[in-house]
This record gives structure tokens, C-alpha cells and sequence, in this order.
């Protein structure tokens, strides 16, 4: 059952061996896959949908080598993005998904033949790999296969964190899925969304981040159970502007956020406007009490 994939993770997470990676003992679960269904959903209370929104807007903005706000909500970024006093930063995924156009390669396949095994995108370079880097590409791939008139998207990884990364790297992965989704209709109409399988070599979270659960009962909730699922039609429009409003509202002050989201808001884009509240919420709260840890 979909609502119940994120409790039952975290519970086999917690009865994982344990295993001592760069100095931090995890618990971890190898060679662990996950199906999710059609609907759209995310683990509530431990997800900062703000965050989300901005780590959405950063890949739109697909600048590469460029760390460009992100690390203004979490200190995470500032820890693995620099090194040699230099930035160092490689999972920005826009890069490769909206950079190098891979997405819409993958799709244009997608078009020429509805069964293409072929249609791709690729994260992980070797150059990467084998580099010293501190900031590693987690993810290997993502595919999307058309079958039974359903989009489905098939995501592989060579490690996850189950706090920081795959909280957040499902709910992206499936806007590229319904990204997709809306760029086929016009070529197959009646076409649906499908399922989500997430496939990843070690799935992990660390010992001093399972404190964080004490006491949370973990729930995956539909994302935009507050409007239906209109996300599909509002793409075209998030795709253009998130990454500029997203950058307007961080660097104004808190006194004119307001305003600037109120500028940007579309009526019967209900979507993006609940963007808006959630980043403009989120920045404030940065403001007083300091970015995600």
C-alpha cells in the first residue's frame, strides 16, 4: 500500500545492520527496491516541502559548477560542495536533465516509438567516480518505459540516504515523470501516469539521524491533496519561472516577500501558487531560526 512505504522503510532501516562509512555508523538495507503507484505522495512530517521547492527551482536553473542559493536552505550543500576552496559541486541533477537536454531526448524516443527500451537519462560520470571529490553523484539513471498506455519511470542509484536524499530524490524524480507525461499526451492521448520504481545499491541512514523519527508517525500524504493533482497541467509554467522566482523571492527581504509572491501568483494555477506560500514560508523561517541541518 503506497501510504505505508515510507513507515515500513524506515522500520527495516532501523533493524538494518549497521555499517561504518567515512567515519558515521548507518544502518542499511543493500539491493533494496521500491514500487510506488500512480499517486503522487511524500513521507510527512520529515520533508520540508520548501525545500523541495527551492532544490526544484535549482535544477531548473541547471547552472553547472554553480551552487546558486541552495545551500541557504541547507547546510548540507556547503559541507560536500567545496573543495580546495574551490566549489565542487556535481548533483545539481538540472544539469543533466534540463542542461543537456536529456529528458527531452529521452522523450523525443518516446514519440518515434512508444516501446523504446532506449529513452535515458544518465547522472554519474566516470570522471566523477573516479575523481576525489566530495560531492559524489548518487544517481545512476533514471528510464521511462511506456507500457499498457501507462508512463512508467524506473529510477537506479548507487546509494541513498534515506534522510536527506531519498525523502526528496522521489518526489524530483517524479516531476520529471509527469514532466514527461504531459509532453506525450499530445502524441498519445489517454496516456497515464504509472508506476515508480526506485532501485538502489545502499539504501541508508545514518544512527545520529534516527532521533529525528523519535516519537513521528511517518505518513505518506498526497503532495497536492490541497488541490487535486493539477501539477500536470501547471509544468509548462513551473518549468519557466520557478527558477527565477524562487531566486527573487531568497534575496529579497522578508518584508517583501509577500508582495513578490503575491506579483507572481496565477489564478487556477493552484500548484504554483501553493509553491509560492511554501518558499515564502520556508525563507522566513531560515531568516529566524537558520537553514535545514
Amino acid at each position: 500500500m503506497t501510504t505505508m512505504v515510507s513507515s515500513k522503510l524506515l522500520a527495516g532501516l532501523k533493524d538494518a545492520p549497521r555499517v561504518r562509512i567515512g567515519g558515521r555508523i548507518c544502518h542499511e538495507l543493500i539491493n533494496c527496491a521500491i514500487t510506488l503507484g500512480h499517486e503522487i505522495t511524500y513521507p510527512s512530517p520529515v520533508i520540508d516541502l520548501g525545500y523541495f521547492v527551492a532544490q526544484l527551482a535549482w535544477y531548473l536553473r541547471a547552472q553547472p559548477g554553480a551552487i546558486n542559493g541552495i545551500d541557504y536552505y541547507h547546510t548540507s550543500w556547503s559541507r560536500i560542495t567545496w573543495h580546495d576552496s574551490k566549489p565542487d559541486i556535481n548533483s545539481n541533477y538540472g544539469v543533466y536533465v534540463f542542461g543537456e537536454k536529456q529528458l527531452y531526448m529521452a522523450i523525443e524516443r518516446l514519440k518515434k516509438e512508444a516501446h523504446s527500451r532506449q529513452a535515458l537519462v544518465l547522472f554519474n560520470r566516470p570522471d566523477v567516480l573516479t575523481s576525489d571529490t566530495h560531492d559524489h553523484i548518487c544517481t545512476t539513471s533514471l528510464q521511462l518505459l511506456i507500457r499498457d498506455w501507462r508512463l512508467h519511470a524506473i529510477c537506479t542509484m548507487r546509494s541513498n540516504d534515506f534522510y536527506i536524499g531519498y525523502t526528496y530524490d522521489v518526489l524530483f524524480f517524479r516531476c520529471l515523470q509527469l514532466m514527461a507525461l504531459r509532453l506525450l499526451q499530445p502524441i498519445y492521448p489517454g496516456l497515464e501516469l504509472g508506476s515508480y520504481h526506485h532501485n538502489v545499491g545502499s539504501m541508508h541512514i545514518y544512527h545520529d539521524d534516527l532521533g529525528r523519527y523519535d516519537g513521528v508517525n511517518v505518513e505518506d500524504m498526497p503532495l497536492f491533496a490541497k488541490h487535486g493533482m493539477p501539477i500536470i497541467d501547471e509544468m509548462r509554467h513551473i518549468h519557466s519561472n520557478l527558477g527565477p522566482v524562487e531566486e527573487s523571492l531568497r534575496l529579497k527581504p522578508a518584508s517583501k516577500r509577500k508582495a513578490v509572491a503575491k506579483q507572481a501568483t496565477v489564478a487556477d494555477l493552484h500548484t504554483w501558487n501553493y509553491f509560492l506560500e511554501v518558499l515564502v514560508t520556508t525563507l522566513n523561517n531560515i531568516d529566524k531560526s537558520g537553514p535545514l541541518t
